[in-house]
């Protein structure tokens, strides 16, 4: 069996059992607060957990009670002064997690959210597939790195499904609000009592372990692509990629596959002999 991959930085902890891959957000002292090099650090590790087929499913936490403070306030205020760059290329991971990387990653990404989760650390569990919290969690969405996250501009609005009233009452400097809140505003997927957390962690992700990997993979591409599609574009997507499904299951190449694909990209068109 390949090595298990491990993060190269010494607050991104890693633990992959039975399929289901961890990885803590580690920097107790302060926080669990988010550093340029851990961002990179953690962009650099899912893409290499992409291609591991071991790995079954990827579950994102904080180490102790909470998830995390947001940005390293004193880290990042450092390399806006000094390296703004490299400031802004570890802020792009974060905007790309949260758009788009994490709902294409080949896993289902689960988020755990006790204690703090505040500021960018809403972003980094905006791109999670399922995000259980506790009930007693504590969420903000403008949080004192707002400044620093406003050098990226892309990192800022807010969760897209979240409506337009609620967000705005949540986006005042300072105001919290619970996991259950935060699953009533669509930020979260389940809201837990908090000694039951980790036990609604561990069933869901062993659930998804016992599924079919394909099935799930192609299931999150179709979520991520879909939604943006006229309803025949969407149609002649699925279709494809359930043709694609079938054929890699199998083992073999298929003519549906095949076709479908050919049509999507232009290169021919049914009934009509090319």
């Amino acid at each position: 069996m390949p090595d298990t991959p491990v993060a190269p930085h010494p607050a991104l902890h890693t633990q992959l059992e039975d399929g289901v891959f961890t990885i803590s957000l580690h920097a107790p002292t302060r926080g669990n607060a988010l550093t340029g090099d851990m961002l990179t650090s953690l962009d650099d590790l899912l893409q290499r957990l992409a291609v591991r087929e071991e790995v079954r499913v990827v579950v994102l936490r904080g180490s102790g009670a909470q998830f995390s403070t947001g940005l390293d306030q004193e880290n990042f205020s450092h390399l806006i002064s000094h390296d703004l760059p490299r400031a802004r290329t570890a802020l792009e991971c974060l905007h790309q997690w949260r758009s788009r990387l994490l709902k294409i990653q080949p896993q289902p990404v689960i988020g755990v959210v006790s204690g703090a989760c505040h500021g960018a650390a809403v972003k980094l569990i905006e791109g999670c597939d399922l995000v259980l919290a506790a009930e007693n969690a504590e969420f903000m969405l403008t949080a004192p790195d707002a400044p620093l996250l406003a050098c990226h501009p892309a990192c800022l609005p807010g969760p897209a499904w979240m409506q337009a009233t609620t967000l705005a009452e949540l986006h005042v400097q300072g105001c919290t609000f619970s996991g259950v809140e935060a699953e009533a505003n669509g930020l979260i997927t389940l809201a837990c009592a908090a000694d039951t957390l980790e036990q609604e962690v561990h069933n869901l992700a062993r659930s998804l372990v016992e599924k079919d990997r394909l099935a799930l993979q192609f299931t999150k591409e179709t979520v991520a692509h879909v939604g943006t599609m006229s309803w025949d574009a969407a149609v002649n997507f699925t279709a494809a990629k359930f043709a694609e499904l079938k054929s890699r299951q199998a083992g073999t190449a298929s003519a549906r596959a095949s076709g479908v694909q050919s049509f999507l990209a232009g290169k021919s068109k049914p009934g009509l002999g090319g």
